[in-house]
């Protein structure tokens, strides 16, 4: 099987023979550049990238992309302004590095740590159950219904639900079975539980930073009650220290209380026990020490000095019976002279000796007052000796009572000093007692003196957290935040839009720019044809817009059309050219009346033949008569020259249809169409067949191969890619020579956003 495509017909050695595979696949031979039209529009004039080509993609969908992102923005709109508007409240407790000292006393219960840890505990602490349900019971959340689901009125899907009599059906199918009979008591302890859930689900602490501050955050669709739930949560947690302090030390001191009783007991029975031992064992206490040591070392020291009064005593006799027995007067001893008597009788020997001198020298040895004066004198020597003897005498007295003292004080101490080893032995168990004793008083002491600590931190406890931020009720809510949400939306919005726009981009292969034809049967086209605007002042057959606007688009690209079509093979123009398309609606019959005219225009002797007689439309486009037309010629009931009429308004020849024939590929492919064909090309310049959809009819394709060239057109955005590679793919099994693919019906202000360079042509 093989594509012929040829600017026009030619002889069958000067035909090119193209693969339809090629065709098929896109790809391009080089046998194409020799055969097919120059594209009026190149693939990418502007050698632009393929992100501008992306972008210019999603320009040329803008509609939809705004469309998309509408009904979404009014969808999220609905939503969001449904949503039940919530308010959030924060208080503010830190816990305390420092405490005060009243009185500098230990502490029951330690005051919180700062390390991370413990003040990560008290956020699970103000995130407890026991305080929610404080909290909860304090503000009668049970009365609210955002709490207390109960008492929420039953929803639309619930009312709908019921009345429609779903339950009963689900239960009756037993799917779902009734709620079982519970007491009221075991129904209030659930409805607590899910009070005290929905609180904490509303709940948030957390630690602000790396501080000792914990922010507590609580949600609620009413302001009152979220910053009732913050300010009330920070003081129970402030109340559960104090209470938990307390309770410590009213523990600590019912702990101490009980004991105290027993250990007086203990104590006063140990002491009982040591003084009972004392008196049994003769333990007489003494000032510090017992009273036999204490005797024993009295009688230690009094020995001691006995002993040295005794050796000072004998060295003072001992001293003096020296000086006499060396025949020298004891008047020298140090005893005698430091006699007080001894030391006055000498003063008065001494002034008695100076007044015998002064009488000797006043009256002489022999007088009775001299002689009287040595008798006093040898008087007073007299005493001072026997004075002397009694010393001596006194000192050997003394001696031997100090011998004597001695004696009696060292049997003294040998008694003691026996008695002391006895009891000695006795101290030793006296001693454990005593510190069995002082062990029990020492305990006894530090628990009546802890007692009384425990006893006034009672009154002094102090929290080791402190509120330093009340919350106020919020003005403004926290959720939703309207134009977060709107922003949010948009975005989602204008990404879904996107989504669809490349999803519909890669379901709808319509046709609609040259690139795609290109790239769909390997060749571009040869040239577009506007949409036809249409006015009030305008007429309403689309082939009187060639007339009425000459220099407009359409009429235009009508006449490059006709130029192109002349100057695909000047040395061999095409006269006989068929126009067909894949699908109906795709302007084959205003394309070929707008061709006609226009080249009637240009002084060409052109004929317009109606070949679709199951749908004809020629007739209507020029106003003619139906009848006689070309069946009627193909039938031999009229002859050609009857059935051409004249358009007064171009001068081009018209040949309707006719009478309707089913089928009628047999009459297209009979001998007196050939001759109905070669007298036109014996008579016209031009020739235009407009043909029936090649998927419609079959005889299109028997007239593809008739004629000299086809013209094939493509609806833009509205014909099929797949339709028009089947349809090609036909009348290349037919034998046909494409002329070139020709769009049509382009909208104005949308198709040249698929062409730059022909906007600025178009805008006019």
């Amino acid at each position: 099987m093989s594509f012929a495509l040829a600017r026009t017909w030619a002889p069958p050695s000067r035909r090119h023979e193209v693969n339809p595979e090629t065709i098929a696949s896109g790809q391009r031979s080089p046998q194409l550049d020799d055969l097919i039209l120059a594209a009026r529009a190149p693939a990418n004039p502007s050698g632009q990238s393929e992100l501008v080509e992306l972008l210019e993609r999603f320009w040329r969908r803008k509609g939809l992309i705004i469309i998309t992102i509408a009904v979404f923005m009014l969808l999220a709109a609905a939503v969001i302004f449904q949503l039940t508007p919530r308010y959030s409240a924060s208080a503010y407790v830190m816990i305390n590095s420092r405490e005060s000292r009243v009185l500098n006393i230990e502490a029951v219960l330690s005051g919180l740590s700062t390390r991370a840890d413990a003040v990560l505990g008290e956020v699970r602490v103000l995130q407890s159950r026991q305080l929610a349900t404080n909290v909860a019971r304090r503000l009668e959340l049970d009365k609210n219904p955002e709490f207390n689901k109960s008492l929420r009125p039953p929803g639309l899907f619930d009312r709908i639900s019921t009345f429609l009599g779903i339950p009963d059906l689900l239960e009756a199918a037993g799917i779902f079975s009734p709620e079982p009979q519970i007491s009221e008591a075991d129904r209030a302890k659930g409805m607590w539980t899910q009070v005290v859930d929905t609180f904490l689900d509303r709940l948030e602490v957390s630690q602000d930073g790396g501080s000792t501050v914990l922010a507590i955050r609580f949600t609620s669709e009413s302001p009152d009650v979220a910053a009732a739930a913050v300010n009330t949560l920070a003081d129970s947690y402030i109340s559960f220290q104090l209470e938990t302090k307390r309770k410590a030390a009213e523990r600590a001191t019912a702990f101490l209380g009980e004991n105290l009783a027993g250990l007086r007991n203990n104590m006063l029975e140990s002491e009982r026990a040591v003084e009972l031992y004392r008196s049994s064992a003769g333990l007489i206490q003494g000032k510090d020490v017992g009273l036999a040591n204490e005797e024993a070392s009295e009688l230690s020291s009094q020995f001691v000095e006995a002993r040295v009064r005794r050796e000072q005593a004998e060295t003072r006799w001992k001293q003096a019976e020296a000086l006499i027995s060396q025949n020298r007067s004891a008047a020298s001893a140090v005893e005698v002279l430091g006699s007080p008597l001894i030391q006055a009788l000498r003063q008065q020997e001494a002034e008695l000796q100076r007044e015998v001198a002064q009488v000797s020298q006043a009256v002489g040895k022999k007088h009775p007052q001299m002689i009287a004066a040595q008798a006093e004198l040898a008087n007073l020597r007299a005493k001072i000796n026997a004075e002397i003897g009694n010393i001596i005498a006194g000192l050997h007295n003394e001696v031997a009572v100090a011998r004597a003292d001695e004696a009696a004080l060292a049997l003294q101490f040998e008694n003691v000093k026996g008695r002391v080893g006895e009891l000695n032995q006795a101290d030793v168990k006296l001693r454990a007692l005593e510190r069995e004793s002082d062990a029990n008083r020492g305990i006894y002491q530090a628990f009546l003196s802890r007692s009384l600590e425990t006893g006034s931190q009672t009154k002094l406890t102090e929290p080791d957290a402190t509120v330093v931020s009340y919350a106020d009720a919020p003005r403004s809510p926290s959720y939703p935040k309207n134009q977060q949400l709107l922003a949010l939306s948009f975005v989602v919005s204008a990404f879904i839009a996107l989504l669809v726009v490349v999803a519909k981009a890669a379901f709808d292969r319509r046709v609609q720019s040259a690139e795609q034809i290109e790239e769909a049967i390997g060749v571009r086209p040869v040239g577009i044809v506007p949409r036809v605007a249409r006015g009030w002042n305008l007429a309403a057959k689309p082939a009187d817009y060639i007339l009425q606007r000459p220099l407009s688009a359409y009429a235009e690209s009508i006449r490059m059309l006709s130029t192109d079509v002349a100057l695909t093979a000047p040395d061999d123009p095409a006269s006989v050219v068929l126009v067909t398309s894949a699908m109906p609606r795709e302007g084959k019959s205003v394309i070929a009346a707008s061709w006609t005219r226009a080249a009637a225009l240009m002084d060409k002797k052109v004929v317009l033949l109606d070949c679709d007689m199951r749908n004809p439309s020629v007739h209507r486009l020029f106003g003619l008569p139906r009848q006689p037309g070309l069946s009627d010629v193909l039938l031999g009931q009229a002859s050609l020259a009857a059935v051409v009429r004249r358009d007064p308004k171009s001068g081009a020849d018209i040949i309707t249809a006719g009478k309707s024939l089913e089928p009628t590929s047999g009459l297209m492919a009979s001998e007196r169409m050939d001759q109905v064909l070669a007298s036109l090309r014996a008579t016209y310049d031009l020739a235009i067949l407009d043909s029936a959809p090649v998927l419609a009819v079959s005889e299109t394709r028997v007239l593809s191969r008739l004629a000299d060239s086809t013209l094939f057109l493509v609806g833009w955005a509205s014909t099929h890619e797949r339709m028009v590679l089947t349809a090609l793919r036909q009348l290349a099994d037919s034998g046909a020579r494409i002329a070139g693919v020709l769009v049509t019906n382009a909208n104005l202000k949308k198709f040249p956003r698929y062409y730059r360079g022909l906007q600025r042509y178009y805008a006019g």
